[in-house]
């Protein structure tokens, strides 16, 4: 995984970066938003923070269309 930051802005006590992530390939761009920053560091690791949760969702999608077509549409079922 890989992150690029395209542009930064600040609205009060919030830093919003606009992030590109590339995941293998996969490109995705996101705001980032950091409420009350310490450091460049906090900034950095909400970035990374961001990164697992988009790629968590990413694979939850790849699943979730496996799962969709396994689904047995009209198939009357009793309940136990």
């Amino acid at each position: 995984m890989k992150y690029k930051i395209l542009s930064s802005s600040l609205e009060g006590t919030t830093i919003t970066t606009k992030v590109e992530y590339d995941f293998d390939g996969i490109k995705l761009t996101v705001d980032v938003p950091h409420f009350m920053p310490e450091n460049q560091a906090a900034i950095e690791q909400g970035i990374i923070n961001r990164a697992i949760t988009e790629k968590k969702n990413l694979d939850a999608i790849v699943i979730n269309e496996a799962l969709v077509s396994e689904i047995i549409i009209g198939e009357q079922k009793t309940i136990e």
